[in-house]
């Protein structure tokens, strides 16, 4: 009786091929090069000279006047930003300032008119608060 063994093959990744390389500002290369300096359990804190949190308010959004200013916390980690509002829900990412204030809005946009068209019978729980919050906002409703 003949006996046969699988073969495995294991590829190893180097850091710089990492697919979100920046990312993470080099916790990959940590890792693979455990080039650490305090216990393996500790990461050094990243040294940036960038922000890596801002709040700004806004009154309005792409032409949408709101009756009051909403705030959106942006956030840099890496290479990638967060733009985000707990109180509307809206959490977008991007890879740049620039881009994810765009996608914050455009999301905004959408939900300001598609709680403005849909139904408040077919609405049930958090969604039938958002509507009300996203009616709330808008100048003129």
């Amino acid at each position: 009786m003949e006996m046969m063994m699988e073969s495995l093959s294991y590829t190893a990744t180097l850091p710089d091929q990492l697919p979100f390389r920046g990312v993470f500002d080099g916790l990959a290369e940590m890792i693979f090069n455990r080039s650490f300096t305090s216990s393996p359990n500790i990461l050094p804190y990243a040294y940036s000279d960038e922000p890596r949190r801002e709040t700004m308010e806004t009154e309005r959004i792409l032409n949408i006047d709101l009756n009051r200013p909403i705030t959106i916390e942006i956030e840099k980690n890496g290479s990638v930003f967060t733009a985000s509002n707990n109180d509307f829900n809206i959490h977008e990412i991007g890879l740049s300032r620039e881009e994810v204030l765009r996608e914050f809005n455009s999301t905004f946009a959408h939900f300001v008119d598609y709680y403005q068209d849909i139904e408040e019978s077919r609405l049930t729980g958090y969604a039938s608060h958002l509507k009300t919050l996203f009616s709330s906002i808008v100048a003129g409703k």
